[in-house]
């Protein structure tokens, strides 16, 4: 976020956020907690590695597709360079929330009827299982597998098996629905090609492991059966 300033080509717009990004140390952690506790994002209370939910990428899919611009930080820079008019005198506060309500009014009315949006919960999609939190289906998601409980805002479940896995990059391989179905069923799932840091080729069994907060993959050797080696038998004449 602090960063955000470079991903901005107009010199001007890329001024009014230089030196402090998007929002302060105060407002992101603010943020970050309010995004937490609306379910959009998990947060690693050990490693502080944020990861999106199901339905915090069904909003990012649903932004970009109707209000692309609300993702850039150019947007972010011209409120900026609004408020420093209004604190400049330039324009009135009054007129300045006027254009931000009006921005803010046509976005949402985009986004309500854009015939390209799929909207989580209008579409039925099989499950592939059912949740170990709390026993509600497990659905495919565009990165991962999720529970559907991420729609109750009584009750929300974030659940996920995400399709990326840091054990399994070093092989270029992800997590299939196939695999998944058997993973959710309490199986283990072997997974071969993978690389060591030396680059040898292994293969490993792998089991879901859930502590209630964050779904992680655990790795073991014990299931795996080992690979047999034939020696050619020289034959004397």
């Amino acid at each position: 976020m602090e960063g955000a300033g470079k991903l901005i080509d107009d010199a001007e717009l890329r001024e009014q956020i230089k030196g402090s990004g998007i929002g302060t140390s105060a407002t992101r952690a603010e943020i970050i907690t309010k995004l937490e506790h609306d379910k959009y994002i998990s947060l690693n209370k050990k490693t502080q590695l944020i990861t999106p939910t199901s339905i915090g990428e069904a909003l990012f899919d649903i932004v970009s597709e109707t209000v692309p611009q609300m993702l850039s930080p150019k947007m972010t820079a011209s409120w900026e360079k609004g408020l420093s008019q209004v604190e400049r005198g330039e324009i009135s506060a009054s007129r300045y929330r006027t254009i931000m309500e009006d921005f803010v009014r046509k976005s949402v009315d985009r986004i309500k009827t854009s015939s390209t949006v799929s909207m989580p919960g209008k579409v039925e999609i099989a499950p592939i299982g059912k949740c170990p939190r709390c026993g509600r289906d497990v659905i495919e998601g565009r990165k991962g597998f999720g529970c559907v409980g991420y729609r109750d805002k009584e009750k929300p479940c974030s659940f996920t098996i995400w399709k990326s896995n840091a054990l399994l990059a070093t092989g270029h391989k992800s997590i299939s629905a196939a695999m998944a179905r058997k993973l959710l069923k309490g199986e283990s799932i072997t997974v071969s090609g993978l690389r060591s840091k030396a680059g040898k080729p292994y293969a490993a069994a792998f089991t879901l492991k859930d502590d209630g907060q964050n779904a992680s993959l655990e790795m073991s050797f014990d299931q795996v059966k080992p690979r047999r080696s034939y020696r050619k038998s020289k034959t004397s004449k």
